[in-house]
């Protein structure tokens, strides 16, 4: 996460990864945003928690899609 250009929804982003931790559930999102560079993009995410004993949650895979959104 620290090498993603999220803009301004890093606060956004980072309650997300916290909820899937503590929910021990796989969650996604779709969400818009503005990177530092003044792009706008669009992404979808998929958050799987995992577990290497079955009882805490210390790793998730994530799947991300963005698509740069022009014209707006």
């Amino acid at each position: 996460l620290d090498e993603l250009d999220l803009g301004d929804q890093r606060p956004a982003v980072m309650r997300d990864y916290l909820a899937c931790l503590r929910s021990k559930r796989p969650a996604v999102a779709h969400r818009t945003f503005w990177n530092i560079r003044g792009t706008h993009f669009r992404f979808e995410r998929l958050l799987l928690p995992l577990s290497d004993d079955d009882a805490v949650v210390n790793m998730v895979l994530a799947g991300l899609d963005f698509h740069e959104l022009r014209g707006d």
